[in-house]
């Protein structure tokens, strides 16, 4: 109809084509509304009883992208070009352009946003069977298996997502895919984050059902790209479980390496400096260190100087044995600024060095003849990169580290809180000691 007017004056034939396409696209636009309101009516929106995916409620999401795929027609439908050509040598038309293609270009926007309230709320009407079915994952029983623990949420969501797939054009099934991952790996999410309290099974339990879940959506090459499977709730998720499934030994670690990175990231030391060279001696399978001096550390004796020495320990224990305890350099009175050149040696085989990730923890302490020896400063070493030497000589040459000095600070973060809630002797005497070093220096 619109192009047999033919319209003999460009100007005015441009302005009822904005007008037409502007009336037509808040048109559909209510239309779209009564589709959700029909829904809310059916009681599509409402939280009571047992939630179904049905033919109707497909023939409703279909009927909105119907119309919204039409609207992408209105540029041939109209016949834009011919009113904007008969516009050349006018000023403005590339604005008269634009002015077209952005009233197409919101009401696109606005119907996926439609098309997306539906589609969320599916996944809404959903979690709570997800989440029945998600629960069975955190089972307390060593005999459980991953695929017996999926089976159920697996059985469900393939069920409903046949029958959307079935009954759904291409573009609102993918945003359905999209939501139905999200509530999933959300509902997971929230089941775990604030538990310490799960035995690392369970975790490698979750780890497992991730990988079968990441793979049912992908549907092998058929459903969510690889970029939708790595959403930042899928990477929140997997880190939280991967921490949670190491054993106390890797948690000891992690713990300390987050000291590390928080004091490599002080500006300045907050109780000095010590120096110190580290290297492995491959031949003789032992840890070198050699303790060199401190600086700039604090007045811990009426005199305005303290009487300093050293202790070096390696974490977690477990990895080193029982005859790997303790060192400790001889006493520098009187200095805050001690020069100690000591050697130690901690023995340890290659492939366990390799094998199992480590730290030094370097403690300065002043001195006391009558009453508790204070702590002068902490300071973290992570043997993840240890340079390898031939013989000790070698260590002389290596790069001096600085490392910065600090009281132990109160203990928190994820690491530590698992760490809490673990009954391994290894982390009992763990959380102990850091808790007591902490209480003590504040």
């Amino acid at each position: 109809m619109w192009k047999q007017l033919d319209w003999p004056d460009p100007p005015v034939a441009y302005s009822f084509l904005v007008q037409l396409t502007d009336h037509i696209c808040v048109t559909a636009k209510r239309y779209a509304d009564c589709v959700i309101d029909h829904l809310k009516r059916k009681s599509y929106y409402d939280d009571e009883g047992q939630f179904d995916v049905t033919e109707q409620l497909c023939i409703s999401v279909n009927n909105v992208e119907y119309v919204r795929s039409s609207l992408q027609m209105l540029p041939v439908d109209l016949n834009w070009d011919a009113a904007l050509k008969a516009l050349e040598g006018l000023a403005g038309v590339a604005q008269s352009r634009a002015a077209l293609r952005t009233i197409l270009r919101s009401a696109d926007e606005d119907f996926e946003n439609k098309i997306l309230i539906i589609v969320e709320r599916i996944g809404e009407r959903m979690r709570v069977d997800i989440e029945k079915y998600s629960r069975l994952l955190l089972r307390d029983a060593r005999t459980v298996t991953t695929e017996n623990s999926m089976n159920g949420l697996m059985e469900y969501l393939q069920q409903n997502l046949q029958i959307l797939s079935d009954g759904l054009l291409d573009q609102p099934f993918q945003m359905i895919l999209v939501s139905m991952y999200y509530v999933c790996l959300n509902q997971w999410y929230q089941l775990v984050k604030d538990r310490y309290d799960l035995e690392p099974y369970i975790y490698k339990r979750m780890a497992g059902a991730l990988k079968i879940l990441r793979s049912f959506f992908f549907a092998g090459g058929n459903g969510l790209s690889e970029e939708s499977l790595e959403s930042e709730a899928y990477q929140a998720l997997f880190r939280c479980i991967e921490r949670r499934r190491w054993n106390s030994q890797e948690l000891i670690y992690q713990y300390l390496a987050e000291l590390e990175r928080e004091q490599a990231a002080m500006k300045t030391a907050e109780r000095g400096y010590l120096t110190v060279q580290i290297g492995y001696i491959e031949k003789a399978e032992k840890i070198c260190i050699k303790i060199m001096n401190c600086r700039d550390m604090p007045a811990l004796d009426s005199n305005g100087l303290a009487d300093l020495y050293v202790k070096v320990s390696p974490f977690p224990v477990g990895v080193y044995g029982a005859h790997s305890g303790v060192q400790r350099t001889k006493v520098e009175k009187e200095t805050l600024t001690p020069i100690f050149d000591e050697t130690f040696y901690i023995p340890i085989a290659s492939d366990l060095l390799r094998k199992h990730k480590s730290a030094l923890v370097f403690s300065v302490f002043d001195w006391d003849r009558f009453s508790k020896d204070d702590m002068a400063g902490e300071g973290i070493f992570s043997l993840s990169s240890i340079p390898a030497v031939s013989s000790e000589s070698d260590v002389s040459q290596l790069r001096q580290t600085t490392l910065k000095l600090r009281l132990p600070p109160e203990p928190k973060g994820d690491a530590f809180y698992l760490l809490m809630h673990r009954s391994d002797n290894e982390a009992v005497e763990f959380v102990k000691k850091r808790k007591k070093r902490a209480k003590l220096e504040r």
